[in-house]
């Protein structure tokens, strides 16, 4: 039979013989039909992807399989955002992202997004955006990517939710997660809690390196094997009150910590031009007391005006580390030694403080006009104290100065910053324009009188555009540019000496800002079986943060400098296949140019290389789950203007399979390079500078684990959020979090 349609929309059904039928609509909307058909079903496809000059927007609560799957699951349909295997996420082919939820950071999905996005029903979750050239706001503070994670508003609901989730592996990793969450009146409590432990077994490894010193001939061998098992704990609790429906007011605190029991040994030896040994001693490493702690609080005001869209909001934020580190390390069978030790240990201790300041107004202008403003102030204290100690082996010809520097360093940084920007939405043009300014002042104290103190002030401006063009539903065109900035962290900055027999280290503390530009352009085609984008970049800098490398008397110093000039430049491509209802094939690759350039030393470097990443999801009969992936890199990525990276890859599986009601119960059996050698090899070369060489080092990759997941209650609402709130993220060599 034919059947027409005259109203919009698809007609599917069971009918006999050759009748025509047709829909007719009356002028009350309402469709009459000439025939009564069995089983007919009226239909329409709803566009669930939308492209924009600043993201692109996946539409959840447009999606039917929302009402009975979780955000994770739901991730691995939105264009762009890969999760593989092991529930690992990738925004265009990179793990270098930020989870947001409702516009800002968001700790807990950040840094145990595995277990948290699982936990939460993709009912509660309204559209999913993936930012990624973020705009003034975000630009100066690093961030180069942002996954948000919208949630529904005006959503209450009664009662208790949350998930208990539990893993564990053949080589005795093993983990646990608690998450719950509730309503009391207006008010909105969660609280998450996690720990793991790092077997010795899963986390042994070993290396080899040769070092061919270019001045002397001299070569330097060196082998070592070691293991770090350790123990994680993380923790979070947020709260949200809705004061009424124009003011909000929200806290979160949250905790991160880790102890890791390092320890190894290994040799080095020495040898002339004409191979004959020149010294060489074993050596062994341990590190007794090392550990981390993470704690921070944030707190969020804010206030609706009855314009639509019309937002004001106030932020605090406080974020502070402490990092404890001793390394002792013991020398045995030593010959012709040219030192005067047999063991030293170094002391390390690092702090960070940081208190921030931000308010946000968000004003619509006209029907297609917007326009985000905003001023931010952050304080940040970083504190370093270094001690080494030796064990002389004859005292009398101990040095009279010791040979590392020992003492204390404090560095304070003060951002002042301000950000405008005006978006503009018509017909098929989008386009987002912004402008930020940062005034910050760089200082330096040494609280025992080891140097001179100083301080800087610096300036920049930081400007970002796009503008985005839809030639249909199905196709879109984005051009983009924007400036990125990163300050130095303590590590860089620590004027202290670090010493072994073969190598000195030590910060630069006169280090300023450096600031990368960024071009690209993305064409975006989505369509019901294929979603693909093509993504062609450029990333270049003058004044970059690199280490720096020389030799004298065969021993290796190193510290920083801002001299860098480099740049970046390729092709990204993503797809996502559906050739089969059941049937999904995702795909993330790139081809990248690479090139470094340090003039003070003549040195320059480039390569070309490529990465990928491919994930093949098959729905089995007895509701089972089969996911394959892999990926790696081909070439050789530039790791410095001294050493190229070499090939890697990586491949893994797993089944899944739910049970209980409303699939609460999840059972995961997972394997990663189940086939071959138990470790993986890596290997860099160094090329060029004062020595040229290769390490190899081997770390465990065959793994086999299981994982089961608890899901309790019924959640329909979150923890409430303001639109905008604080993130810094522009430290590079600092105390980072999850390190």
């Amino acid at each position: 039979m034919t059947i027409v349609a005259l109203a919009q929309g698809t007609v599917e059904g069971n009918t006999s013989g050759k009748d025509t039928i047709q829909l007719q609509k009356t002028t009350n909307d309402s469709i009459t039909w000439d025939k009564t058909l069995d089983e007919v079903v009226i239909s329409s496809q709803r566009q669930l992807v939308k492209s924009e000059a600043d993201k692109l927007t996946y539409d959840v609560q447009g999606d039917e399989e929302s009402k009975t799957k979780n955000i994770m699951e739901m991730l691995r349909k939105v264009p762009m955002v890969t999760v593989d295997g092991e529930d690992n996420i990738r925004v265009n082919g990179s793990s270098d992202f930020k989870i947001y939820k409702n516009g800002h950071p968001d700790p807990a999905m950040s840094k145990n997004p595995k277990e948290v996005l699982k936990s939460i029903p993709a009912t509660m979750v309204k559209k999913i955006e993936v930012i990624t050239e973020p705009g003034a706001k975000y630009d100066a503070e690093g961030t180069s990517a942002v996954l948000n994670i919208v949630m529904v508003d005006g959503s209450k609901f009664a009662g208790v939710t949350g998930s208990i989730s539990g893993g564990i592996s053949h080589v005795g990793h093993a983990d646990g997660n608690g998450y719950i969450m509730t309503q009391l009146g207006k008010f909105v409590l969660s609280a998450n809690y996690g720990m793991s432990h790092i077997s010795s077994r899963g986390t042994e490894n070993h290396s080899e390196s040769e070092n061919i010193y270019t001045a002397s001939g001299s070569r330097l061998y060196s082998t070592a094997a070691g293991s770090n098992p350790g123990h994680v704990n993380y923790g979070e609790l947020e709260a949200s009150w809705e004061i009424d429906s124009l003011n909000l007011l929200t806290l979160s605190m949250e905790g991160y910590g880790y102890t890791i029991d390092v320890r190894g040994e290994g040799r080095e030896d020495m040898y002339h031009a004409d191979s004959s040994l020149s010294y060489g001693y074993n050596n062994r490493y341990w590190l007794p007391s090392y550990s981390y702690q993470d704690w921070g609080g944030r707190l969020d005001y804010q206030h609706k005006t009855r314009r639509p869209e019309e937002a004001f909001t106030f932020s605090y934020m406080l974020s502070t580390t402490n990092s404890h580190r001793d390394q002792e390390t013991e020398l045995s069978n030593m010959t012709n030694v040219p030192f005067n030790y047999s063991g030293y240990t170094v002391f390390s201790r690092e702090r960070f403080y940081e208190h921030t300041l931000q308010a946000d107004w968000v004003r619509p202008l006209a029907e297609h006009h917007k326009l985000e403003t905003g001023l931010k102030y952050i304080y940040r204290l970083n504190k370093s104290e270094t001690r080494e100690e030796y064990q002389w082996i004859d005292e009398t010809q101990a040095p009279v100065t010791p040979v590392g520097m020992t003492g204390r360093f404090n560095h304070i940084t003060q951002v002042g910053a301000a950000y405008m920007e005006y978006l503009v939405n018509y017909n098929k043009w989008s386009a987002r324009a912004g402008l930020r300014y940062e005034w910050s002042r760089l200082q330096g104290e040494y609280p025992d009188g080891n140097a001179e103190n100083f301080h800087r002030n610096l300036s920049d401006w930081v400007p970002s555009a796009s503008v985005n063009y839809k030639f249909n539903d199905a196709n879109s065109l984005k051009m983009n540019y924007n400036v990125n900035i990163r300050r130095p962290g303590i590590s860089y900055l620590n004027p202290a000496v670090r010493t072994s027999p073969t190598t000195i280290e030590f910060g630069n503390p006169h280090l300023s800002s450096s600031r990368s530009h960024n071009l690209s352009m993305t064409f975006m085609h989505i369509g019901p079986k294929l979603t693909y984008n093509l993504h062609p970049y450029i990333t270049f800098a003058n004044n970059w943060f690199t280490a720096v490398k020389y030799v004298k008397d065969d021993i290796t110093y190193s510290t920083y400098d801002n001299v860098l000039k480099y740049y970046r430049f390729g092709l990204r491509g993503y797809a996502q296949w559906k050739p089969l209802e059941k049937t999904n094939v995702t795909l993330n690759v790139g081809i990248n140019r690479e090139h470094e350039k340090n003039p003070n030393q003549g040195y320059t470097l480039g390569s070309w290389y490529s990465d990928i990443y491919a994930q093949f999801t098959q729905q089995l009969p007895w509701k089972l789950k089969l996911t394959v992936s892999g990926g790696g890199q081909i070439g050789h990525d530039v790791a410095s203007v001294y050493v190229l990276s070499g090939s890697y890859y990586w491949y893994g599986m797993n089944v899944q399979r739910s049970f209980l009601k409303d699939d609460q119960l999840t059972v995961r059996i997972g394997m990663e390079d189940p086939i071959g050698n138990e470790y993986h090899r890596y290997t860099t070369r160094t090329v060029q500078g004062d020595y040229t060489g290769y390490r190899n080092s081997w770390n465990k990759s065959k793994a086999f684990g299981i994982r089961v997941t608890w899901r309790f209650g019924k959640l329909k609402t979150s923890v409430k959020k303001t639109d905008t709130t604080i993130t810094n993220d522009d430290v590079m060599g600092g105390i980072k979090k999850g390190n």
